[in-house]
């Protein structure tokens, strides 16, 4: 089942999300990231039967990763 990033821009209370779906959840932080670097509200990772990712979790990875 795919992973999708989804978040809400700074300033705006619209929910946007990723274009297409990623195999893994490894591949759903990478874009996560780049996200985060453009500071939104809310950043988010859906995932099979409703997992989520929550932002803190995708932040420590992207620190992890150096990519933040």
């Amino acid at each position: 089942m795919p992973y999708v990033v989804k978040w809400i821009a700074a300033g705006q209370a619209m929910i946007r999300q990723t274009p297409k779906a990623y195999a893994t959840p490894g591949e759903a932080v990478d874009f996560a990231c780049i996200i985060l670097k453009q500071r939104p509200k809310k950043i988010w990772i859906e995932g099979p039967s409703g997992h989520r990712i929550e932002q803190e979790a995708i932040e420590l990875n992207c620190e992890a990763r150096g990519m933040r």
